[in-house]
């Protein structure tokens, strides 16, 4: 599942319906655009992991949660082009998965190279 969430800090009351959301609905994975989170905000979801790359509280940032029972691993992939970017490998019955969330500000521009 995949949600701009136009912030997700702590004060905001959006963490809590996320967390009923997703135990509700029991989701594995979901990535999230737009966190607004600063490195000094803790977030948390009982069971889940939070894998996050903040800009500021102003905007952008990007997050994956994906459920401590998964195996996953982060990968370090376009570190170069300083993107918000995320990406992770999860393992799912003897099978791999590459799981990617980017958020690309507006008036940014993608690097000249080709990504993919």
């Amino acid at each position: 599942m995949h949600w701009n969430s136009n912030s997700i800090n702590k004060a905001s009351q959006l963490i809590e319906e996320l967390e009923q959301f997703i135990h509700t609905n029991s989701i594995d994975i979901i990535s999230i655009n737009e966190t607004k989170l600063n490195s000094s905000d803790q977030i948390s979801i009982k069971n889940y992991n939070i894998i996050r790359k903040d800009r500021n509280s102003h905007g952008g940032g990007v997050a994956i949660i994906i459920h401590e029972e998964l195996n996953y691993e982060q990968i370090d992939t376009f570190e170069e082009f300083d993107l918000e970017l995320i990406t992770i490998k999860v393992s799912i019955n003897k099978l791999n998965y590459t799981f990617i969330t980017l958020y690309l500000p507006p008036q940014a521009q993608l690097p000249n190279n080709e990504l993919f």
